[in-house]
């Protein structure tokens, strides 16, 4: 899958996103109703007061049929949570894991980082260009993940997204300009 074809999806997808958001609306809570007594301390007061999560029975996939695409590698597995901006998704037998809500945090850091076009574009090609289990943001949000459950002092986790990207997209920027993506 190439840059250029994912980029031609992009208005179709951000609609999709749109009215899932909007579907959800009256279920949208701030994660700070959740009551976690470490998972405040890791992020900005802001990244903090923006996020949002929905309680769900069955996670939102992304309808990769719809853009004419096949579901990546890995995509179609059962997930406990997912992202979109500012707002994840879990399932209802997860909501109180504290470590699943950090996990999806880290995916709204690395939203508010890249944007709305950068993420899901970067994450598409990731998805296609391996699976599930490579994709490098899922794995910078895994291994973060992990920092935050071993960590006895706070760090904070903006920081981090922002150290991984900064190492990561130069890369990936590069493999695009020679039209490898």
């Amino acid at each position: 899958m190439r840059a250029e074809d994912l980029l031609k999806l992009a208005p179709a997808y951000h609609r999709w996103v749109d009215d899932l958001l909007v579907k959800h609306e009256s279920s949208t809570r701030p994660v700070s109703i959740c009551g976690f007594q470490r998972l405040p301390q890791f992020f900005s007061p802001e990244t903090f007061a923006a996020a949002r999560y929905v309680e769900v029975d069955n996670l939102p996939k992304v309808p990769w049929q719809e853009f004419d695409l096949q579901v990546p590698e890995g995509m179609d597995s059962d997930f406990s949570g997912i992202t979109f901006r500012n707002t994840y998704f879990i399932v209802h037998r997860e909501a109180s894991q504290e470590l699943l809500h950090f996990h999806e945090m880290v995916h709204v850091v690395q939203w508010q980082i890249l944007g709305n076009d950068l993420f899901p574009l970067i994450y598409a090609l990731e998805a296609f260009g391996g699976s599930y289990s490579t994709n490098f943001l899922e794995y910078m949000a895994c291994n973060i993940t992990m920092l935050f459950k071993k960590a006895d002092v706070p760090f904070r986790t903006e920081l981090f997204v922002a150290a991984n990207l900064g190492q990561y997209l130069p890369a990936i920027f590069i493999r695009f300009i020679k039209g490898e993506l």
